[in-house]
């Protein structure tokens, strides 16, 4: 009897512990919807794909038929020296995998339900708004830009988050503190980012990118080591998404930038427009302005 089997008492209406405990290690299984029913079972996406020289082409799959909607899974893995970019109906919700990805651009600018970032290297990441967290894991010197509801970074180094998120990141480092983790502002837009973030629940405010949970550091020791560093203002430079996407009226960042990094690149461009100048007027030759 199931009751029995499982170490239930019914005159207690209580379980036994060891009996239970049995119970459920022999009926529990892996969910049929994880990462590892993706592996063993999901189908292969044919998106296309960008590489140069020795470019190794990612190994892309998705979930089975029959997946519900809210636990639908993309993984990506083992892309070297790609740029992929995808803004797609089976990416939207989807918890998304990306694992041991190196030296490549990859942009995947649909509402996303959940990423997961593990063991990537040299890699820039612009992900559409992430409804619950994003965690980042084992990477080294990777780009993440992102507006999520939470990000939990672990085992990292060198790596940069631009964020825009209501709850503080949670930084996870060695017990040295140096992992070389840089917080700074989200700084990027393109047309449906504000559609996609009303679709995530997220808003522009509060943002809380410059707020860090630090745990295992220094820093959570009470010392006055940090795990983190806020990026200069004098070293953000906004980054444009290269790729035409229909619809939307999206045209800049959302909430805009922090007043020192507003100050800083309006300075910079007053720079540029001030040289460009000099140069028009200093009648020098084509081979001189060179």
């Amino acid at each position: 009897h199931p009751q029995a089997d499982s170490g239930f008492l019914p005159g207690l209406k209580a379980f036994s512990l060891r009996p239970l405990q049995l119970w459920l290690r022999d009926h529990l299984n892996l969910s049929p919807y994880g990462m590892s029913a993706c592996l063993q079972r999901g189908r292969h996406l044919s998106w296309a794909q960008n590489g140069e020289g020795t470019a190794q082409r990612a190994c892309m799959l998705r979930s089975g038929q029959g997946t519900p909607a809210g636990a639908r899974v993309v993984m990506l893995r083992k892309a070297s020296r790609q740029t992929l970019a995808r803004s797609s109906p089976r990416l939207a919700g989807a918890h998304v995998c990306i694992h041991r990805c190196s030296d490549s651009f990859i942009y995947l600018l649909s509402p996303l339900r959940s990423v997961s970032i593990e063991r990537c290297r040299r890699t820039v990441l612009v992900l559409g708004p992430v409804e619950t967290h994003v965690t980042v894991h084992g990477c080294e010197d990777v780009t993440v830009v992102v507006a999520c509801r939470r990000l939990v970074a672990s085992a990292c180094s060198a790596c940069t988050f631009h964020l825009l998120t209501p709850c503080r990141p949670l930084l996870v480092s060695a017990p040295s503190g140096d992992t070389g983790i840089t917080l700074a502002p989200y700084h990027t837009h393109y047309p449906l980012l504000e559609e996609h973030m009303a679709r995530a629940g997220l808003a522009a405010v509060p943002n809380r990118w410059d707020q860090p949970l630090c745990l295992g550091g220094p820093e959570a020791d009470g010392t006055n080591g940090k795990c983190y560093r806020l990026l200069p203002p004098s070293e953000l430079h906004l980054l444009t998404v290269p790729f035409a996407i229909a619809g939307g009226t999206t045209s800049e960042v959302p909430g805009g930038l922090p007043g020192a990094y507003e100050r800083a690149l309006a300075a910079r461009d007053q720079s540029v427009q001030a040289w460009q100048q000099t140069m028009r007027y200093a009648n020098l030759t084509r081979q001189a302005q060179r």
